[in-house]
């Protein structure tokens, strides 16, 4: 696993997280999704350019 791919898993458990807290903020799901993102970027461009 990658660091993006480290970090993309520490900000999925922290938005699950934060759904179970009395006051939920939107904000860690939003950066759970970049980081996402982030990760399917990099596994595309490793992907394309493995060859």
């Amino acid at each position: 696993m990658s660091f993006v791919g480290f970090l993309t898993a520490l900000a999925v458990l922290q938005a699950v997280l934060n759904v179970f807290r009395a006051d939920p903020a939107i904000w860690p799901g939003l950066f759970a999704l970049v980081m996402v993102l982030a990760t399917w970027l990099v596994w595309k461009g490793r992907a394309r350019y493995s060859d």
